[in-house]
């Protein structure tokens, strides 16, 4: 049987949506309660850094595969060192019990963010460094470390995922939604020609079934072939959304350091890897997974970028800005910015 962590947030929610379109039992677990349940799914809600908890699940359910997807993200939490504590806590804990319980397979997602500490601006691979500049970043790698003292106990895949995009996917993409929503204009920092990378979500889980086939483990940077610039992406959800909406270009330096001090005043939730991936190419060399899983990205960011819009506009009476609802499932509050938006 499958087991999801993190089964109510955006990404497990989507890998619950796929089983149940196979007719696959699963198990998910989550300290939310889902918003959507199927008949194949078992629903459990508990602290999963909580070991009695999860050997609880263990004990009564046969797992023999893991997508361990649950983790917190830095700007839905203000205390990072809380972040870090939570997101290795929760991965020390699951695979402790894959080790014990005799578990086949863990799928583990890690971050690009590992890399937001290396300025270099090439696609980097699987043997770049990883340096990471955040708490959420300092977590990824030490739950990849982590997994390591495991291998012989069981089989692991890490996918290393820059943002995951598809219809539902809200989180820090509300405030760009919204702007464009309501015609205001689109700030941009410096001209817009940085490149920045998604992946379309249904894309990594085609990947994360391909991965299921593999012996050992593997680590594995992802991400659409298709690349655009900020510019573009601003332009194309313009365009599809027959917005009045027109984009501004803002002084580099001066926009970056004011951000960050409203970041360090928790006036905007705008922090480290937004300022990163606004203004410094940031892509991942994908050649190693294409070749070991035979794998290909379909969609290129503007189309998985106005899947996301379309979805929001369609849905927003639905959405809201509470703790009830995953980081990446939720509008985000936008502080100052809200002043920003008005003025606009």
């Amino acid at each position: 049987m499958f087991l999801i962590t993190g089964g109510s947030g955006y990404l497990g929610c989507l890998m619950a949506e796929r089983l149940h379109k196979e007719g696959k039992r699963f198990i998910s677990v989550d300290c939310l309660a889902p918003s959507i349940t199927y008949d194949e799914g078992i629903y459990e809600n508990g602290d999963i850094c909580d070991k009695e908890f999860m050997n609880g699940i263990f004990r009564r359910y046969n797992v023999d595969t893991v997508f361990n997807f649950a983790t917190q993200i830095d700007f839905k939490i203000r205390n990072q060192r809380d972040l870090f504590t939570n997101n290795v806590r929760t991965t020390e804990v699951v695979a402790e019990l894959c080790r014990d319980y005799k578990v086949k397979k863990m799928i583990f997602t890690s971050s690009n963010s590992v890399y937001l500490g290396n300025s270099s601006d090439h696609p980097f691979s699987e043997k770049d460094k990883p340096i990471p500049a955040d708490e959420y970043g300092r977590s990824k790698i030490a739950c990849e470390k982590l997994l390591e003292k495991y291998d012989g106990e069981f089989d692991y895949v890490i996918f290393r995922c820059p943002n995951i995009m598809d219809a539902g996917r809200v989180g820090m993409m509300s405030i760009l939604f919204d702007f464009v929503r309501e015609g205001c204009k689109c700030w941009m920092i410096g001209d817009g020609q940085i490149n920045h990378q998604c992946i379309y979500a249904q894309d990594l889980l085609n990947a994360m079934f391909m991965a299921l086939e593999l012996k050992g483990h593997y680590v594995f940077n992802i991400g659409t072939d298709r690349i655009s610039t900020i510019r573009e992406m601003y332009d194309g959800i313009i365009e599809n959304a027959h917005s009045k909406s027109r984009v501004i270009a803002l002084p580099k330096f001066f926009i970056v350091s004011l951000l960050k001090l409203l970041n360090r005043l928790n006036l905007s939730p705008i922090g480290p890897y937004q300022f990163r991936m606004l203004t410094t190419n940031f892509s991942f060399d994908i050649s190693y997974i294409k070749a070991t899983l035979n794998w290909q990205p379909t969609l290129s960011n503007v189309e998985m970028l106005t899947k996301a819009y379309d979805y929001y506009v369609k849905n927003i009476e639905s959405m809201s800005c509470n703790d009830d609802v995953s980081a990446n499932r939720s509008r985000v509050k936008m502080g100052i910015i809200e002043i920003v938006k008005f003025l606009s």
